[in-house]
């Protein structure tokens, strides 16, 4: 990676209670030096940023990413984007969405989504692709099981959160298995369970809801 130094920038470091024109260099992703004036490294990149601010990644407590239920108005790939794009590196969504974002079932969807925009914000390739949907499919199993055992109150969050993980690695690498030992369609193996377990899943949650909330004639 070539050291890249910022020169003329408003540096603003509340740490280090500093709020001045400064150049910078950055070396492998680190803040090296900071000074009025710096000479640049012979393989560095020079980016001439007076009128601008450099200072630490910015955190929004208050954003509204809309996913899932209302996607026609923001999404989270859409909002990180336009958060980086602003400078924030961290962003707090609340949990105003349908449905409401209020139990670990429901960050694990947000968490699998924000991590496969990490991986591939520039699309997916189509060698991972099938990593990918089977790694989708794996998340969502997880999903509907931690709301099957909300809804049958026997809910652990650590049983959900090792399960989430545990099963997408999985499916991940039966997809490679298959391809190393030339069975590449080893992975249907996995789409048939995880679909049947799915299925299985949503059977039982709408039987408690409509346990729940009984048709007007039958109250």
């Amino acid at each position: 990676m070539r050291p890249i130094l910022l020169r003329g920038g408003r540096v603003i470091d509340p740490g280090q209670r500093l709020d001045a024109t400064r150049d910078l260099l950055l070396q492998d992703g680190l803040v090296t030096a900071i000074a009025p004036q710096l000479a640049a490294p012979d393989d560095a990149e020079v980016l001439e940023v007076r009128g601008l601010a450099v200072c630490p990644g910015l955190i929004d407590l208050h954003v509204h990413l809309r996913e899932p239920g209302g996607e026609h108005k923001e999404t989270i790939a859409t909002g990180a984007r336009a958060a980086a794009a602003g400078g924030f590196t961290a962003v707090c969504a609340m949990p105003n969405t349908d449905p409401a974002i209020d139990d670990p079932a429901a960050v694990g969807f947000v968490l699998g989504f924000g991590g496969t925009f990490l991986l591939w914000r520039g699309g997916v390739p189509f060698a991972a692709a099938d990593y990918l949907s089977l790694a989708v499919l794996a998340g969502l199993d997880s999903v509907f099981g931690g709301v099957r055992a909300g809804v049958e109150r026997h809910f652990r969050s650590d049983v959900f959160l090792s399960g989430f993980m545990v099963n997408m690695i999985l499916a991940v690498l039966l997809v490679f298995l298959g391809a190393q030992i030339g069975v590449p369609d080893l992975y249907l193996a996995a789409v048939v369970t995880l679909g049947g377990r799915i299925f299985l899943n949503l059977s039982v949650i709408r039987r408690h809801w409509l346990e729940r909330h009984p048709a007007r004639g039958d109250q």
